[in-house]
């Protein structure tokens, strides 16, 4: 299922380097901030498994007026969907309408695959998360677990950063950025 990693490690996925860097973005978890809404978010009834690994954040504490995990009747998933329902300022005119913000531009930005350098993405991508397999399949072959391995909850975050920091740089090398709906 995980590669050979205990399934005591998703008991507590929120480590310390997400803790980390949530206090060092000034981010708050929506179910610390609704402490009834902290209930399991991964459930696997037929391995008789749950866990809390889907979590929400928040720049605005105070913009947030509810939280909850869903459990809905039809769900395609072992995690249940998060809702977080939230306040929102923005100025209405007298019809009702949204009036356009001047001080700010929103710009939706998209990556351009097709004109890509898809060759050098691929070369790139395959030099740089090489080591990373290595380090991840050493991982599991060595049979540790997060209850003979506390620390290996961050060792797995930082595969995780290692592998996205490495998409990231080969998307801004390789992939050009437009904005939506511009050529």
């Amino acid at each position: 299922m995980h590669h050979g990693l205990s399934k005591n490690c998703m008991q507590a996925p929120y480590t310390t380097r997400n803790k980390a860097k949530a206090i060092k973005h000034s981010l708050s978890r929506c179910d610390d901030l609704f402490p009834l809404a902290k209930v399991a978010t991964y459930v696997n009834a037929s391995l008789h498994h749950d866990s809390h690994i889907d979590y929400a954040v928040t720049s605005c504490s105070d913009d947030v007026i509810g939280f909850e995990v869903l459990d809905p009747d039809i769900n395609f998933s072992d995690h249940l969907p998060l809702m977080a329902t939230v306040t929102v300022d923005y100025p209405i005119d007298n019809s009702g309408h949204l009036m356009p913000d001047s001080g700010h531009a929103y710009v939706q930005r998209q990556l351009r695959w097709d004109y890509a350098d898809r060759a050098s993405y691929y070369d790139y991508t395959g030099f740089h998360l090489t080591p990373i397999l290595a380090e991840l399949n050493r991982l599991t072959a060595s049979g540790d677990t997060c209850n003979n391995n506390p620390s290996l909850r961050d060792v797995i975050d930082a595969i995780y950063d290692d592998i996205v920091s490495v998409l990231q740089s080969a998307t801004s090398l390789f992939v050009q950025v437009h904005n939506k709906d511009f050529h």
